[in-house]
């Protein structure tokens, strides 16, 4: 089974999500430092080095996002430079604002957008399969397993800024408390927020 490299930007998790399944579906092994990088590794930085340069091909999912990703660029320079053959995915922007320099004359798969989804992962998956020699039977897109963003805001807040924490799991939820465990975690509490700036983010970032 081909092993790949998926190299992403934090904030393309649910994007990544939805082509990992994908990859794995039609038969490729596929790394990511979220599964592999886990609390306790020693010398991360080693690990990325050693899986970008064991592995058969490295696909970069491009966006405005990744562009300007420290983490991205560095998988990009380490696959060049073990000449681990390099598969571009553009999932949003366009070619100014999310294709980096060295990748400016590659040819990419356009996956923005469900519509065009399929298409570009099909040119993707004749990219890899030419360039593995995995013979890859007929096979239908999965997007079951696609994730939702999960919004949460708290009642708490400090002058006319409200501070919103974003994840990567489960529904939208506004509530005015953490939800308790009598009340259904989808069950929206509406709660009024003053006018004024508000702070999103999540405790990861590139």
């Amino acid at each position: 089974m081909p092993d790949l490299f998926l190299s992403y930007s934090r904030d393309d998790r649910v994007f990544m999500h939805t082509l990992l399944a994908n990859l794995r579906k039609v038969g490729f092994n596929v790394w990511i430092d979220e599964e592999h990088l886990t609390v306790g590794t020693p010398e991360w930085q080693t690990a990325i080095e050693e899986a970008v340069k064991r592995v058969d091909a490295l696909v970069v999912i491009l966006t405005p996002s990744s562009k300007a990703s420290k983490w991205v660029n560095i998988e990009l320079t380490l696959a060049e430079m073990f000449g681990t053959r390099i598969f571009p995915v553009l999932a949003a922007g366009e070619k100014q604002t999310a294709v980096p320099l060295p990748l400016l004359l590659a040819q990419y798969a356009d996956m923005r957008g469900r519509s065009d989804y399929e298409s570009g992962f099909r040119d993707l998956i004749k990219g890899l399969a030419a360039h593995t020699e995995l013979t890859i039977g007929e096979f239908s897109m999965d997007f079951s397993g696609e994730p939702r963003v999960q919004i949460s805001v708290y009642g708490s807040h400090e002058g006319a800024i409200v501070a919103i924490g974003g994840d990567n799991l489960g529904d939208i939820r506004i509530d005015s408390e953490p939800p308790s465990p009598s009340r259904h975690p989808y069950e929206p509490e509406m709660i009024l927020i003053p006018a004024g700036p508000f702070l999103m983010g999540s405790p990861k970032s590139d």
